[in-house]
């Protein structure tokens, strides 16, 4: 589906690299092939934040691009990009239109469920707005797990690369160097979802955010249509 169709949809995405496209149209396709789907891809988004932090040009740039996809007609608009959530989720739509983050889902369910977290992220940029995140889930659950924050070094420029294997190489090794003593590991960027696969059968809880997020979008998009 061309990520700039601007004809009517129930689902917008907000990404910040091309490759998220294959995987969110997939997960929406195997939990619910009726939903029409809409996805942008704004790079520079992340970009810019990486670069100067979340200033205020970026807030209104983000809230501007959250905005168009809901004047196109979607119900939700979620934003997959880790590091600009959190300016996304606060946009104000117009109508009855949600505005959400891919993570949050993950990280409620971390909170309400696990003692010792760690949180890893491949870019430094994600690591603050994923704390914040997690601090509101903390006191929307009223727990108070142990959360540890790494990143993990010189591995984002494999991703920028498009070396997705080495990526999820490094991400792998990580973990698994890092692991003892938590009961899960929240991967803190959608980028780094595959990773999880590898951990399948380990006695360690990974968790990543697309599937999670993807099915938060479509409960919501349930409870708009009742």
């Amino acid at each position: 589906m061309p990520k700039h169709d601007m004809t009517r949809h129930d689902i917008a995405f907000l990404h910040t690299a091309e490759v998220h496209i294959s995987t969110f149209q997939s997960l929406v396709e195997s939990l619910n092939h009726t939903i029409s789907v809409r996805h942008d891809v704004q790079p520079n988004l992340l970009k810019e934040a990486i670069e100067h932090g979340l200033t205020e040009k970026l807030k209104n740039d983000v809230n501007r691009t959250m905005q168009l996809a809901a004047n196109t007609g979607a119900q939700v608009v979620v934003c997959t990009c880790s590091t600009i959530g959190g300016i996304a989720e606060l946009t104000k739509q117009t109508g009855s239109c949600i505005s959400m983050r891919i993570d949050r889902a993950m990280a409620d369910l971390s909170v309400q469920t696990f003692n010792n977290i760690l949180v890893v992220a491949a870019v430094e940029s994600t690591l603050q707005p994923t704390q914040a995140l997690l601090n509101e889930s903390l006191t929307s659950a009223n727990t108070q797990p142990k959360i540890t924050l790494k990143q993990i070094p010189d591995t984002w420029e494999y991703f920028l690369a498009g070396d997705k294997k080495e990526y999820l190489n490094r991400i792998f090794e990580f973990i698994q160097n890092e692991k003892d003593g938590f009961d899960c590991v929240v991967l803190a960027q959608a980028s780094m979802a595959d990773a999880a696969l590898r951990f399948k059968d380990s006695d360690i809880c990974v968790l990543a955010s697309p599937e999670l997020g993807v099915k938060k979008a479509i409960e919501y998009l349930n409870k708009k249509s009742v």
